[in-house]
């Protein structure tokens, strides 16, 4: 059967309708504006290699695209003389008030229309005698993400791996999780900080004081060292300096942040490893003296890891597994370190994708500190451009509720919630001491908390990540 229906710079539109409708051949017809971007190009390769034969693109001119009576004039001499589908998702006005009149002109042809709204229904209507009768039914079909992001024009990298297809786990690995221990929780708090991944540390000026007067000459040829790695050998910086305001922001951010950054390692260097007093039985077996040493070593024998972060992103993948086993969600695939590219540039990278059977598109990304706000824009944006309107971003953090308030809990992570709220980014945790959601608020630095649901709406919830398959936490 074919599918009439009008490229668009959301071609998921005609995707989800050619699939469900199981069609073998579709018309496209494409403005100026649609050809100039390609966005043909993307939707031709996914329903090609799905056995779908390719009719037109019907080439609308920029006098054409406004003028109904032609627009119908070049779709009806292109159309077999057997029932059609009209899609009217997506396109302008004149276009889809053409495939209207056609279809009105017509019989026994379909005009339907993909809304991924909600639940997401694929409507449709059919002509009996002089009336309409309209049908919706559920969008359910098997689309992949490598279908869902070309149909963008996006590629996806090589190396990912892939969780989950069509009700079969495909990938498991054995890793301990340690997350529900207070004491590892401030291992991995504070790893970071010692080995000056993430900086999070205040000092008296006493000991500032006295380090730099013992160390200055080291620190000074550490910092202008630092310092020119950041700067193009190239660029004439007195010119620059004295021209380009942007280039004197520059300068002062990177040699203020390059002087903090190297005296705080030295710092901590000279102050020496920190110990963590254990109080569970758990980890006593592998620190015999009752104290964890922050160091990467002490990580990477309990779990294999010597980074923090990487480890956390790794334990957020097997929750999602346990997550996909239940069987209570709507997702297909899944997949773990998934990359895409653009014209051969890698444009995001995101830590959990999963794809419901809506069609849409559901990403996670593990933090264990902090979001930085290009990171959270560029991924929002690419995810968007690759995928639609319809899709979702979350973070997930390590956010135990009885952490909130102790000195262990870096500061920035214990704000992360209300940052990412400003961005209008949901966001699950991991506080294995809870049992569903909990909510907090933030007044004068202080973080209050509540297991039950608030009154009013200055609290925020903090989902727990093994729900964010339930139907109240996913796009449908």
């Amino acid at each position: 059967m074919l599918m009439v229906c009008i490229s668009t710079g959301q071609n998921i539109t005609n995707l989800i309708p050619a699939i469900q409708f199981n069609i073998t051949d579709i018309l496209l017809l494409e403005s100026e504006t649609a050809k100039t971007n390609e966005w043909s190009k993307g939707i031709i390769q996914v329903l090609l290699n799905r056995r779908v034969k390719i009719h037109g693109p019907v080439f609308l001119s920029k006098e054409d695209n406004s003028d109904i009576s032609k627009i119908e004039e070049l779709i009806e001499k292109e159309l077999p003389n057997e029932p059609i589908i009209f899609n009217l998702g997506g396109g302008q006005k004149p276009q889809i008030i053409a495939m209207w009149n056609l279809f009105n002109k017509r019989e026994r042809d379909i005009a339907c229309y993909a809304d991924q709204d909600q639940d997401g229904y694929l409507q449709s209507w059919t002509k009996v005698g002089n009336k309409l009768q309209f049908e919706s039914k559920s969008i359910d079909l098997k689309l992949t993400a490598i279908e869902i992001f070309k149909t963008f024009g996006f590629e996806i990298k090589t190396g990912y791996v892939k969780l989950y297809r069509s009700e079969n786990l495909l990938n498991t690995e054995n890793l301990i999780d340690l997350m529900h221990i207070k004491e590892f929780r401030e291992l991995i708090f504070t790893l970071p900080v010692m080995t000056g991944e993430f900086i999070n540390e205040t000092f008296t000026k006493k000991e500032v004081t006295d380090y730099w007067k013992e160390n200055k000459n080291m620190l000074n040829y550490k910092i202008d060292q630092d310092f020119k790695k950041k700067i193009k050998p190239q660029e004439h910086m007195f010119k620059n300096f004295i021209t380009s305001s942007e280039f004197q922001n520059l300068v002062y951010n990177t040699l203020s942040k390059s002087a903090f950054d190297v005296l705080t390692k030295a710092i901590l260097s000279k102050i020496g490893p920190r110990d963590i007093n254990i109080n569970t039985r758990d980890l006593l077996p592998h620190f015999p003296s009752g104290k964890i040493t922050v160091d990467k070593a002490s990580l990477e024998k309990l779990t294999g890891f010597n980074k923090s972060s990487s480890y956390f992103e790794k334990i957020c993948i097997n929750r999602m597994i346990q997550n996909l086993e239940l069987g209570e969600h709507n997702i297909i695939e899944a997949y773990a370190n998934l990359e895409i590219m653009k014209d051969n540039l890698n444009v995001a990278e995101y830590d959990i994708l999963c794809v419901t059977n809506k069609g849409k598109i559901i990403a996670f990304d593990a933090k264990t500190f902090d979001f930085e706000s290009k990171d959270i824009d560029a991924r929002l944006y690419n995810l968007e451009k690759g995928s639609g309107y319809y899709r979702k971003f979350n973070a997930v953090i390590p956010y135990n509720i009885n952490d909130l308030g102790k000195k262990m809990m870096p500061p920035q992570l214990e704000r992360l919630p209300f940052k990412l709220l400003q961005k209008k980014i949901d966001f699950f945790v991991i506080s294995d001491d809870s049992t569903d959601s909990f909510w907090i608020k933030e007044d004068n630095g202080y973080i209050s908390t509540s297991i039950v649901r608030p009154t009013n709406n200055l609290w925020l919830e903090c989902k727990l990540f093994k729900n964010c398959l339930k139907r109240k936490n996913i796009l449908r």
